[in-house]
Order: structure tokens, then sequence, then C-alpha cells
């Protein structure tokens, strides 16, 4: 328990240097332009609906159940995991599919009196960045689901992840100079966290069920 606690203070801290990287990085770059503001509108516009809607439900409903029915109904535990995971799948369609269609309306909600130069920038970054919500909903649910299994690692490094994204969207987007790069960070860091996220899982469950066969064997 204790190295999982340093790991989570250690990966909070990075990921806190990094995001304060990002934003000196950000003025540096555009000061409080279209860009900018741009950027802002749609980092609102992709997590608050989705932290809104699936925050409590994986951390105050899955991660605890799951963890207590790993122990004694594994079947019921898979199927709660599973049943879940189709859910976001479909949650992330609604909403990402509402961010690309609503992307005008979704920035006059959240920046009302933005110029129409500034608001047509903020509503493309908007569609770009609504292109991550299915990788970060996965991630979330992957996240909790190795906490459960007791690691740690997917949650230490999130924000660590998500900030380096950003980062490297910002110096590409400069020497592009095309700000709309910026709004790729998000959508890019999700996808390849995620992507990482299942292949960690594969390898995580399959130690799990190699010392569980042990287990069985040495009981049998």
């Amino acid at each position: 328990m204790r190295a999982a606690v340093q790991r989570l203070l250690l990966g909070g801290l990075a990921g806190k240097l990094l995001g304060l990287l990002r934003e000196v990085l950000l003025a540096a770059a555009y000061g409080t332009g279209a860009p900018a503001v741009a950027n802002r509108v749609a980092q609102s516009a992709t997590l608050v609906p989705v932290d809104l809607l699936t925050a409590d439900v994986l951390t105050a409903g899955f991660l605890p159940l799951h963890a207590r029915l790993r122990g004694a109904d594994p079947a019921r535990a898979a199927a709660l995991f599973h049943g879940l995971r189709r859910a976001l799948w479909a949650l992330a369609a609604v909403l990402t599919g509402g961010l690309l269609v609503a992307a005008p309306a979704v920035v006059d909600l959240l920046a009302p009196g933005l110029g129409a130069g500034t608001a047509a920038t903020a509503t493309a970054f908007v569609r770009v960045g609504a292109l991550g919500v299915p990788s970060y909903l996965q991630f979330a649910l992957l996240s909790c689901l190795e906490v459960s299994h007791g690691s740690f690692r997917l949650s230490s490094l999130r924000a660590s992840g998500q900030n380096a994204g950003a980062l490297a969207a910002l110096g590409l987007a400069w020497w592009l100079g095309e700000p709309l790069v910026l709004a790729g960070g998000f959508a890019l860091s999700y996808l390849l966290l995620h992507a990482w996220a299942e292949v960690a899982l594969r390898r995580l469950l399959g130690a799990v069920g190699v010392v569980r066969a042990r287990q069985g064997a040495q009981r049998a």
C-alpha cells in the first residue's frame, strides 16, 4: 500500500508540473488569443459532461462493487465490467455525436459573447476534442479495473500522459503554424493511453489467472 500511495503522489505531482509547464508555454505561444481561448472552451466542453455523468459511477459505484465481487463471485464481477463497458461505449457515441453536431451551440453556452472568429475556432477545437471522449471513458474504466486488482499504475500516469500529449501537440501546432493541432492533443493522448491500458490490463489479468490456477492446483 505504501508503494501505491507513493506512486499516486509522485504521478500526481508530475502531472501538475507538466500541467503548469503546458499553461506557461500555451501563454507564451498564443497569449490570450483565439487558440488559447478555444483550447480552454474545448477542454470544458469535453471533460465537464463526461466527468459529471461518470465520475461517481466509476469511483463510488463500479470500483467498490467490482472489488467485492471479484473475490466472492468472479463471474458477476466480469459481467459488471463488460456491462458497464458497453454502456460507456454507448454514452461515448452519444456525447461525441452530440458535440460534433452541436459544437456551435455548446460554444455559445460555455463562452457567450465571443467574437465570430474566436467562436469559429472554438467550434473546430470542440469537434476535434470530442474524438477523444470514447478513449477517455474507456481509460477511466480500465484504470478503475486495475485499482480493483490492487494496481495503480494507470491512475498514477493519467495526468502526466494527458499533459505530455498536450505539450507535444502545442509544440507541433507552433512548428506547423496550425493552432487546430492543439485540439488533437487531448484526443491523441487518450487514444494512446487507452491502447496502453488495454495491453497492460491483459497482462495483469493474465498474471492473476496464472496465480489463481496455481493456487487451485495446490489446493487440489
